[in-house]
Order: C-alpha cells, then structure tokens, then sequence
C-alpha cells in the first residue's frame, strides 16, 4: 500500500487504534486519559475529521449512529462537509437550492458540540451541468 492510497478515514481510524491500545492499558500515555481533540486544544488546535453523508469516490459515508460517527464524536472537535455543500449537488435547476443535507450535517455536529466548516460552495469540479450549458455570458454572470 503507498502513502498516496492511504485514506483520511483509513488514517484517523489508525489513529485512534493507536489511542484505544493506549487506552487498553498495554501502553501508557497521555492518550489513554484524553481524546485527539484534548490532546490538540493543549496545544492550541482544534482537531476534527472531514464527514459526508455521501459516498463519494468509493470512501464511506458516514452514518448518523455508526462506529464510525462514534469516533468522530468522541475524538474530534470539529468537523467539515465534504460533500454536502458543493454548488452542484445542490442545485439540480437555475434558481434551486437543496441545503437539507448540509443543515442536517451542521445540526449533527452542533447537537455534539463540534465546530463546524464548510467545504468550497463554488469550485471548478463541482459546477452544475446546467450553468455550464448556459451560452449567454451575460446570463451566466
């Protein structure tokens, strides 16, 4: 397996088995006491995981009660959309707007006490089939 195949889920989930070794008392350390994100606020930095409720490129989504969601909610203090706010998933017409995942992503984070970032809302991968059809520049703009 080469670095550049190693996901952010695959590497947060090491991360934490690494921590629950701690924690099971085969090795002692700071980790065993506290989760990532107390051992980063002693430093001065939020710790956190990008989240989406959708799957995107083969990598997992995450579900609203699983192990994983567990994870996150344990060991992060904040999260960002991966997936939930880019322009094209939320606007199948001109004029529509369909924020209700992004809502319920931010709403998941907020009940835990997360902080939560957005992920780009405009970008050159993510524009709606319809404005690249639009011929009229003027419209467009």
């Amino acid at each position: 397996m080469s670095l550049s195949s190693i996901t952010r889920r695959a590497a947060l989930l090491g991360t934490v088995a690494a921590a629950a070794c701690a924690r099971s008392g085969i090795v002692y350390s700071q980790a065993a006491e506290q989760s990532l994100q107390e051992l980063a606020a002693a430093k001065g930095i939020d710790y956190g995981s990008m989240v989406t409720w959708k799957s995107w490129d083969g990598d997992d989504a995450i579900n609203r009660d699983d192990a994983f969601s567990q994870l996150v909610e344990r060991e992060c203090g904040l999260i960002v959309s991966a997936m939930e706010m880019f322009w094209r998933l939320n606007s199948k017409s001109p004029g529509a707007m369909n924020l209700s995942d992004a809502d319920s992503l931010v709403d998941w984070g907020i009940k835990r006490g997360k902080k939560v970032r957005g992920h780009n809302l405009l970008w050159h991968g993510q524009t709606p089939d319809w404005y690249k059809s639009i011929g009229d520049r003027a419209y467009a703009e």
